[in-house]
């Protein structure tokens, strides 16, 4: 039985998100849309927002289950869409690079990112 890519990644059992994550690849190799850089994809863009919530369903069942290969893919769509400076395609980055992170060091270092990017927009809970 497939599973609900829209459903939140949180409701997910592990063996389900391995399900999604596995999907992952072929969702992203099967996507056809053309893009513009943002701003301008805002524009012209005739993308359902479902497609956008499956990406970010799918980026964190990807992190979730060790795909970081999918899981950056996804990441980029959602980057090219929406552009970097969106504060929840900001939060998703800092998720990626904390499950990359491979020792303490690093994993402060993203930390210390987020504290930064509090003071600098106190309203920015993502």
């Amino acid at each position: 039985m497939p599973v609900d890519l829209l459903r939140s990644p949180t409701q997910l059992s592990y063996t389900e998100a391995l399900q999604a994550s596995q999907q992952a690849p072929s969702i992203l190799q099967n996507d056809t849309s053309w893009g513009l850089p943002w701003p301008l994809s805002l524009l012209v863009t005739s993308d359902a927002p479902e497609k956008w919530a499956i990406y970010e369903n799918l980026l964190l069942s990807c992190l979730r289950t060790g795909d970081n290969k999918s899981a950056l893919a996804c990441l980029e769509k959602l980057k090219a869409r929406f552009g970097e400076q969106n504060e929840r395609v900001s939060g998703l980055m800092g998720l990626y690079h904390e499950a990359l992170a491979t020792d303490d060091i690093t994993l402060e270092t993203i930390l210390d990112q987020y504290d930064t990017k509090i003071e600098d927009a106190p309203t920015n809970m993502v």
